[in-house]
């Protein structure tokens, strides 16, 4: 994995509670930064979802979310 310069400043806005929403053209390395960062999170409370995997898309396709 080539370690970007933007990984710095995604690590610093972990500890903000905010929502980041990772975009950009495809096979940039979206999913190996957001997965790098994940394991930097000390806590179990975080989730990946994965739009291009059906059974993620469905969960949202929805009308009730329980």
């Amino acid at each position: 994995m080539c370690k970007r310069l933007l990984y710095k400043l995604l690590e610093d806005h972990l500890d903000h509670k905010l929502i980041t929403v990772v975009t950009g053209m495809r096979r940039v390395g979206k999913t190996t930064a957001v997965k790098y960062l994940l394991e930097k999170v000390a806590h179990d409370n975080k989730a990946y979802i994965d739009f291009e995997k059906i059974e993620h898309r469905r969960i949202f396709m929805q009308s009730s979310y329980k």
